[in-house]
């Protein structure tokens, strides 16, 4: 079988669109750890996001809560 180099292989700590609980609405998920944005679920209001990486699905959910999803660089 073909197995992948280890190098290229991404550990990404992840967060879905329905873990989102904050009671603040502009949230930095790099700062708390997470790397990427997926979207499981529904968010329960509309966040300001900062983060890494974004599913297009978790960006259209926080989207049409009424929020909005900023990448940033590494």
């Amino acid at each position: 079988g073909f197995k992948r180099p280890e190098k290229l292989l991404k550990n990404r700590k992840t967060i879905n669109v329905s873990d989102l609980n904050f009671e603040k609405e502009d949230v930095n998920l790099g700062d708390i750890g997470f790397d990427k944005l997926l979207g499981k679920g529904k968010p329960n209001k509309g966040y300001r996001i900062k983060v890494q990486y974004c599913s297009h699905s978790a960006l259209k959910k926080i989207e049409d809560a009424g929020g909005s999803v900023t990448l940033t660089k590494k």
